[in-house]
């Protein structure tokens, strides 16, 4: 295999790609080799052409983010692949994973049969060299996965600099009941069943899947207004308040719904004429990917809308046949009510003498928060000045 980069289009006539290394610096070019590899590889849902082109389209774009996909091929076709996104940073340019910011961790897409240090190394070396080439000081990638579907990530080891959050996630069984016997205590399952009762007691209950636009486009503005009132009472930012990310968020729910796929989903559950909570995730490969929640704050939170409706998403995944449910970054209660914690690589790679000032800054600030959360006067004290700054403005 070449260990030159070669640059090449791929977009009127959408030939396979040579053997070599190619980089596509638009997302229109990178279209074709991106879902031919896409529909030969192990990856996550966060690293999909549907997940990258609806970011660089409605967020992308407006932050100046230049895309950068390098892709990796041998005789038979693509075999790897890693999409970067470009930016300004204080008078610097760094290249992170595309959609840095709105994805749970990263993977690039990989051909199982070539997923080989080898190949890793020219990957990586694809990377530095493309992305200097555009004038990057650093490469940063964030919440890199230690492992892609039950194999080494080939660039990515525990021996690197772990993540300041994990992400959480568990097997899936065919069998629900017994799976949730395995992760709830008999005195945890009586309790929820319990409010699980009552909440079907009421008029209009229902836990339903978003099957129309209009249906999907409800249940999202209901998320985002939800989690926004969270935000103002714990001074925890809502990721989606603006309007760059609720389209960016809606573009993946109707492009789903069109094709009648379930790539992208928002279920809800609704009682006495309200949702009262949502969730909203995709699916790839054998995995649910858990992406973002939701809960009213209201009196129903007594009956934990969000645990009920979780409960029930495990159960349809399960029944589904999937093997894997990723309940995404950070370490909630009801994570570890269900799941493990599965730490993360960053890989910080400087490419000029300023990208080594961003490296150390990068690591430095890492080191505190991990300090802060691990001691919990002080993470106390973080949260309750949030939700003080919230009350305050």
């Amino acid at each position: 295999m070449p260990s030159s980069a070669v640059s090449v289009s791929c977009d009127a006539e959408r030939a396979p790609l040579a053997p070599g290394v190619h980089c596509f610096r638009t997302v229109e070019e990178a279209e074709n080799a991106w879902r031919l590899l896409e529909s030969v590889s192990v990856g996550c849902l966060y690293n999909t052409f549907d997940w990258l082109s609806s970011f660089q389209a409605n967020i992308g774009e407006k932050k100046c983010v230049t895309p950068l996909f390098v892709v990796i091929a041998d005789a038979g076709g693509p075999v790897a692949g890693f999409a970067l996104g470009l930016e300004g940073h204080y008078g610097m340019r760094i290249a992170r994973p595309l959609g840095y910011g709105f994805g749970n961790q990263n993977t690039g897409l990989w051909r199982p049969d070539a997923m080989d240090t080898r190949t890793g190394s020219l990957l990586l070396g694809a990377m530095k060299e493309e992305a200097a080439k555009l004038g990057a000081d650093c490469l940063d990638l964030r919440d890199m996965a230690h492992s892609i579907d039950g194999r080494p990530n080939p660039i990515s080891a525990k021996a690197q600099p772990q993540s300041f959050t994990p992400i959480f996630a568990m097997a899936l069984e065919a069998d629900f009941e017994a799976l949730y016997r395995k992760h709830r205590s008999s005195s945890a399952r009586k309790k929820l069943n319990a409010k699980e009762r009552k909440l079907g007691e009421m008029n209009g209950f229902r836990i339903s899947l978003a099957r129309d636009e209009d249906t999907a486009l409800r249940f999202l503005d209901c998320m985002i207004a939800q989690r926004s009132a969270r935000a103002a009472s714990s001074g925890i930012p809502n990721a989606f308040a603006g309007y760059a990310a609720r389209d960016f968020l809606r573009s993946l729910l109707l492009a789903s719904i069109a094709d009648g796929s379930k790539r992208f989903t928002i279920h809800a559950l609704e009682a006495e004429g309200k949702v009262r909570a949502t969730y909203l995730g995709g699916m790839r490969g054998n995995c649910f990917y858990a992406y973002a929640n939701s809960i009213a704050e209201d009196d129903f939170l007594k009956f934990s809308p969000g645990d009920v409706l979780l409960k029930a998403l495990v159960r349809e995944m399960c029944e589904a046949g999937l093997e894997r449910f990723d309940f995404g970054l950070g370490a909630e209660r009801y994570k570890t009510a269900w799941a493990q914690a599965e730490s993360l690589s960053d890989i910080v790679i400087p490419l000029s003498i300023r990208g080594r000032l961003y490296s150390a800054s990068t690591r430095a600030k890492t080191a505190l928060k991990r300090v802060i959360r691990d001691n919990p006067r002080a993470w106390s004290l973080v949260r309750r000045a949030r939700a003080l700054r919230a009350q305050m403005s």
